[in-house]
């Protein structure tokens, strides 16, 4: 109904929306046993979160989140694809719960895996929740704006 609809129009809205997701994960895991029992994954989501380019978010040309490497998003990483790098990390990891493959995979993560800083870094239950925070608060926003175009038409 609205083509040029954009929820997030420009960098200072897809930065408030990047922080406003920061402090609703922080302020709900705060202090709970969650953050509690995975610290160093909790203290790395607030350090590294808050670092992300606001061209991670919404763009103006595009899906949700900006494209990365499909192959391989974590070793071909940048300042634009960290969100994406997250997203594919976090549907892999409901593919596997999902469809109960975890049934004939090893229960232990790859050791390249388990040495790789960046894999540990992104792959973070924290920065799921957030990057389904993010795609609700997307959501939500447009499905206001089409209920508005209704009332209004």
């Amino acid at each position: 109904m609205d083509s040029n609809y954009k929820p997030y129009p420009d960098n200072t809205a897809r930065l408030k929306l990047r922080d406003d997701v920061l402090n609703q994960v922080s302020t709900v895991f705060d202090g709970t046993n969650i953050a509690k029992l995975r610290k160093k994954e909790f203290e790395s989501f607030i350090t590294t979160f808050g670092t992300f380019a606001e061209s991670n978010f919404v763009p103006d040309n595009g899906p949700l989140l900006k494209n990365g490497n499909k192959e391989a998003p974590l070793a071909q990483i940048n300042a634009d694809t960290k969100m994406y790098a997250v997203y594919h990390l976090l549907y892999s990891h409901r593919n596997r719960c999902a469809h109960n493959t975890l049934s004939y995979q090893l229960n232990i993560p790859h050791l390249d895996e388990l040495k790789d800083e960046t894999y540990q870094t992104y792959n973070n239950i924290f920065m799921f929740y957030a990057t389904l925070i993010i795609i609700d608060e997307v959501f939500r926003k447009v499905f206001a704006h089409y209920q508005e175009l209704i009332n209004v038409g």
